[in-house]
């Protein structure tokens, strides 16, 4: 592997710090120097090795991609049942007391990680014997939890740093779309795809939000399984808003479904958009799930991903088959915290990528749309890209930076911290 001079940077950032910051947006060859890394330490011979991302399925892409495996920052911490006045509450197993036992440590999309679990992390390490590296986009949304780390990290200059910027040739048209997002640079949307010569992302202008929805839908169960791709496991639709509107990921989920998943009366559940085969996402971290094989505790994230593969006859239970890594799971039919997942919301995705993305941009999402939420998007696709509806919205939404202006005062904490003896 012959490695940029930025990669070689990154390297050698690595090997003379305990802990380091890569930064790198798409098509800069950050997955390859990450792996170069995982590479060398394997070399060193004394080196145990952890890897871990915020969320199952961006562990999942950091493993496939580096050949070691990885797991969530929750798994790999280790969360077990604390009784705190007589209330059952989860404490990570890893801490300041029990240090994690590995000597080389990266973690993946910090940009995803609140203050929170930041901090949980971060003291579970002891610098002294562990290497840590921290890897991450900082163009994307920033966590959804309070804080903004990733910034915060780059802004007090204490930290060594390499930042990839060189993208490489033929990256194709999606990589082209990030880079002009990320620079405000003027963009022609193309109107066409085009695989054979790179062009892998196309724009479709509508203006009636009912069209939009249409078009969308005809997209992701016709046009896309034309060119062989499953529309339940290939295809996401990533929208800005969960409800209220006819491109709200509630009304493209019901309207996919009833396409791809039709069921009859006695596979649905009562009174709800639930059904056997339904593809769904959790919402809420859960660390005492049942597992179905073996009734033993289970532990299912946010943003975890499955589908529905059993309802267990009259049973107020049904099963879900969580992927990443692979688990069967025990779910109350009215009590949960499961939703469709045919379409996500723009922040649920973050982590994942999907070979075809499609989204729709419209002048109603002009609250919720910015620069770093069209990037997030935009980047999470591997091989197609489609957006529908108002080019104009697009252009609004990436003018708007506001959303990367959070003040947290941790980058002035770590400065005193660091310089307070001077």
């Amino acid at each position: 592997m012959i490695l940029t001079d930025q990669q070689t940077a990154a390297l050698e950032m690595v090997k003379k710090n305990n802990l380091s910051l890569l930064i790198g947006f798409p098509g800069t060859g950050k997955t390859t120097i990450t792996r170069e890394i995982v590479e060398w330490a394997r070399e060193q011979g004394f080196y145990d090795i952890a890897m871990a991302s915020p969320t199952g399925k961006a562990a999942h892409v950091l493993s496939e991609a580096c050949g070691h495996p990885a797991s969530t920052i929750h798994r790999l911490l280790k969360p077990v049942p604390e009784t705190v006045n007589g209330k059952l509450q989860f404490v990570f197993n890893h801490n300041k007391e029990n240090p994690l036992p590995f000597t080389f440590l990266i973690v993946d999309e910090v940009s995803m990680i609140g203050n929170d679990l930041m901090a949980d992390l971060m003291r579970a390490i002891d610098l002294g014997k562990t290497k840590v590296l921290l890897v991450g986009d900082s163009c994307q949304l920033p966590s959804v939890q309070p804080g903004n780390v990733l910034h915060d990290l780059i802004a007090c200059g204490m930290i060594p740093i390499t930042e990839l910027t060189e993208v490489f040739r033929h990256s194709g048209a999606i990589v082209d779309f990030c880079t002009a997002i990320r620079t405000d640079t003027k963009y022609d949307l193309p109107k066409a795809l085009d695989l054979d010569t790179g062009q892998n992302y196309c724009h479709i202008e509508c203006l009636n939000p009912q069209t939009i929805h249409d078009t969308i839908v005809k997209l992701a169960t016709e046009n896309m399984v034309k060119r062989g791709y499953d529309t339940t496991k290939d295809v996401q639709i990533l929208s800005p808003v969960n409800s209220k509107t006819v491109l709200s990921c509630d009304a493209l989920n019901e309207s996919i479904q009833n396409i791809v998943n039709p069921q009859p009366p006695e596979n649905c559940i009562n009174d709800t958009g639930f059904r056997l085969g339904s593809k769904v996402i959790n919402t809420k971290n859960i660390y005492d799930a049942i597992s179905a094989d073996t009734d033993d505790k289970e532990m299912i994230l946010n943003g975890d991903m499955g589908v529905i593969i059993d309802l267990q006859g009259d049973s107020k239970a049904m099963i879900v088959q969580f992927e990443n890594p692979s688990r069967k799971i025990i779910i109350s039919k009215y009590q949960h915290c499961l939703k469709l997942a045919y379409a996500l919301t723009i922040h649920r995705s973050q982590g994942s990528q999907f070979p075809v993305v499609i989204m729709p941009a419209h002048s109603a999402f002009q609250y919720q749309a910015n620069r770093a939420l069209v990037y997030t998007a935009v980047s999470r696709a591997q091989e197609i890209l489609i957006t529908v509806g108002q080019a104009a919205a697009i252009r609004q939404a990436v003018r708007d930076t506001k959303v990367y202006r959070r003040q947290t005062f941790l980058s002035q904490k770590i400065e005193d911290r660091m310089l307070g003896g001077l």
